[in-house]
């Protein structure tokens, strides 16, 4: 053999052990940084109620980041199954999908019922929220009728008369929503609800010939709620001759009370308007 091949014999196995030597120690950065990265993931959740609350300020900061939100959730779920910190994301879940996905959100609102029995009232007002607005509207107001009946001193019982109100109504029974948006417009009057809501009570009233309670209706929202659309529409079909579009027309004490709902609004040139009808009598 020739000097230089003896050269080259002797150099290749020194190239092959160095490159091998290269790959060994790429493979063991590699576990490293998988190993520290594992780690980075587990030391972010040291506990449930870590992981959890990470979550809730993720959602806090950045409530519109929907999907982001349900995947930190979820992984308080998958990492700690069976624990009170993942039945609290199973609700937030719920609480999270009610406007965007709210067929995804009602099977996490139904657990969250059985969860939180405490909170009952809450979540079953969100419950029948999802369902309205998949179209569920029997169910829906069915789950907000077992909302009030669950806590006769709940804070949330306005808005859930309002909504129970509103689901009958979509469901076309007028029988129960006359009731439930009487109740609420009595107790709640000002709630920015109500002008819906007195507009479809008129309406439920109207069908069922119950002629008192459309006109005071009908005159709570022209008096009470006059920048609504709903009393704006009132008036144009007032204004355009519609057979029976007005079964209330206002006197001069109505224009003295819408008058100063005009002055309350700042609405100055209105009520000087409706104070004037007022005083010519």
């Amino acid at each position: 053999m020739s000097r230089e091949h003896k050269r080259w014999a002797t150099v290749r196995p020194s190239h092959s052990w160095v490159r091998l030597a290269l790959l060994l120690f790429v493979l063991f950065l590699t576990n490293v940084c998988s190993l520290s990265q594992s780690e980075a993931r587990d030391g972010d959740c040291e506990s449930a109620e870590a992981c959890f609350q990470r979550a809730a300020s993720f959602a806090d900061e950045q409530p519109d980041q929907v999907a982001l939100l349900v995947e930190r959730f979820r992984h308080v779920q998958e990492a700690y199954p069976g624990t009170l910190w993942a039945r609290r994301a199973g609700f937030r879940i719920g609480w999270a999908l009610l406007e965007r996905e709210p067929d995804r959100a009602i099977d996490y609102l139904r657990g969250a019922r059985k969860d939180f029995p405490v909170l009952e009232d809450y979540v079953l007002l969100k419950l029948g929220q999802a369902l309205g607005r998949v179209g569920s509207f029997h169910e829906s107001a069915l789950a907000f009728e077992a909302s009030l009946e669950s806590s006769a001193s709940s804070a949330l019982r306005n808005d859930t008369s309002y909504e129970a109100g509103f689901a009958w109504f979509e469901n076309g029974q007028c029988q129960p929503a006359i009731a439930y948006l009487e109740q609420a417009t009595a107790r709640d009057p000002d709630s920015p609800s109500a002008p819906r809501a007195l507009s479809l009570l008129a309406d439920c009233a109207g069908r069922l010939q119950e002629v008192n309670l459309a006109q005071h209706a009908l005159g709570e929202l022209w008096r009470r709620h006059p920048e609504s659309p709903e009393a704006q529409a009132m008036e144009r079909a007032a204004q355009s001759g519609q057979a029976n579009a007005r079964l209330w027309e206002p006197s001069s004490e109505d224009y003295y009370e819408r008058g100063r709902t005009w002055y309350y609004s700042a609405r100055f040139e209105a009520a000087i308007r409706d104070l004037q009808k007022f005083l010519a009598g």
